[in-house]
């Protein structure tokens, strides 16, 4: 489908994407459309996980380059979006999130 070829290729222009120099807000907003984004990437090519154990590793399964850095659904959701939020209190989250690493 061209429309899709279109769409990868246009994904894959990110990796020249330099976001150094936003600000924190403008930072959040990027990878708050960059979640999204890849949110309908994992859509397209992998479809939905058909099981709920299925859904933890389909979040780690797409990755993209922005900058110098490579972000996973799980990292950008988890280390950025949700990186001032307190941890989450079931006892496997700590086993299977990753830490964040990030500064903004």
């Amino acid at each position: 489908n061209d429309n899709l070829k279109a769409f990868l290729n246009h994904s894959s222009m990110l990796k020249k994407c330099q976001i150094g120099g936003l600000s924190e807000k403008a930072k959040l907003t990027f990878f708050l459309n960059l979640y999204h984004l890849m949110i309908t990437h994992a859509y397209l090519v992998l479809g939905t996980p058909t099981s709920s154990f299925k859904w933890v590793s389909y979040f780690n399964m797409i990755s993209y380059q922005v900058d110098d850095d490579i972000f996973s659904l799980t990292e950008l959701e988890h280390c950025i979006i949700r990186a001032g939020m307190n941890f989450p209190a079931q006892f496997l989250s700590k086993y299977v999130l990753p830490t964040s690493r990030y500064s903004f």
